[in-house]
């Protein structure tokens, strides 16, 4: 079934004059992006949503756009070029020598850590695994330590009013990054 929004339908113009089948994907807030079958199937929930399904919208109920359109273009980058695995624990601090430059320039492109956390919770709930590798070795490498990651988490999910953080959520996300990090707790 599809909704009308007040918000215009944002293309992704480039990548999608060589695709055939479309997805609209709409976010929480109700925006709507169009983007090619190939790209939307790199979500695990988008996939769930539309397969067997002759509806080409999917409705995102806790994903705003600002979350949304940044992983999009990350689909779509590993879509063109796909990412290497991230080795856990990294081997480096040096993301870059990691991930090569493009995937580099994308996490940097993040400007702020609150805005990484908001991403990193987006990317769990619709379940895109090379992004969320992507984000929490960008975090572990930021946070450095195992007493830095958890202070921020606390203080992000006291600061955000984010209602589905909680003691729990925090040490969902804790646990990724020591992950990545190779740092006990």
């Amino acid at each position: 079934q599809c909704r009308t929004f007040q918000n215009k339908l944002l293309t992704i113009e480039d990548f999608t004059k060589q695709q055939k089948k479309l997805i609209t994907i709409h976010s929480s807030d109700e925006h709507a992006f169009e983007v090619p079958n190939d790209v939307a199937q790199l979500i695990q929930f988008v996939h769930a949503c539309a397969e067997g399904s002759e509806d080409d919208d999917v409705i995102l109920p806790k994903v705003k756009a600002r979350e949304l359109s940044k992983i999009l273009e990350f689909c779509i980058l590993h879509a063109t070029a796909p990412m290497q695995n991230i080795p856990t624990p990294l081997r480096t601090t040096d993301l870059e020598a990691t991930v090569g430059e493009t995937y580099y320039a994308f996490v940097q492109s993040i400007d702020v850590t609150h805005e990484r956390v908001e991403l990193i919770l987006a990317v769990d709930f619709l379940g895109q695994d090379s992004l969320m590798s992507l984000l929490c070795a960008h975090m572990a490498i930021l946070a450095n330590t195992s007493d830095n990651v958890d202070a921020f988490l606390s203080k992000f999910a006291t600061r955000s009013g984010f209602v589905d953080i909680n003691t729990e959520g925090i040490s969902y996300l804790s646990n990724n990054i020591h992950k990545s990090s190779g740092v006990r707790k």
